[in-house]
């Protein structure tokens, strides 16, 4: 008797931790040619590409409860998509009863930040794909002080 109480517990436990250990696992990498099998959320933020000379950005939108979304980032010089780390922990979240989400975002500077956005539930994803080019300062700076000439403009730009 006890022994099959014993097994029962030890299967249902093995059960739960399988499932729930292989339940909204995002990739480590993802290629970017990944295609969408859902349309699991709705993206306000950014609504395209864009150019800023702000050194973040905000990823919001709506959902159903339960989806997960987790932010990739491609880099220069690599070949796939990586999950965005910061201090350690992905930038990854579960949507939440109201359906609504936003979440800033740091990007580096003077350059193209490549974003892709991964939301999943269940069996579903979605994968959106965001450019997102922070410009120089110091051209802000030299069209915020109106230079007139482009010959100056170029020659700032080119020292810094």
């Amino acid at each position: 008797m006890y022994k099959r109480i014993l097994l029962t517990v030890i299967v249902m436990t093995a059960l739960v931790m399988l499932f729930s250990g292989t339940a909204l696992a995002a990739p480590d990498e993802l290629t970017g040619d990944e295609k969408s099998t859902a349309k699991l959320v709705e993206l306000s933020k950014p609504e395209q590409d864009f150019s800023t000379f702000s050194d973040s950005c905000v990823v919001s939108g709506k959902s159903k409860q339960g989806v997960k979304v987790t932010i990739y980032i491609r880099k220069s010089d690599e070949e796939t998509y990586k999950k965005l780390m910061v201090d350690g922990e992905e930038v990854s979240w579960t949507v939440g009863a109201s359906g609504i989400f936003a979440r800033e975002i740091g990007l580096e500077r003077n350059t193209v930040n490549k974003l892709l956005i991964y939301a999943e539930k269940d069996d579903d994803f979605q994968v959106i794909r965001r450019e997102i080019t922070v410009k120089n300062l110091i051209l802000k700076e030299i069209l915020k002080n109106e230079v007139v000439k482009i010959e100056d403009l170029i020659s700032k730009i080119m020292k810094d």
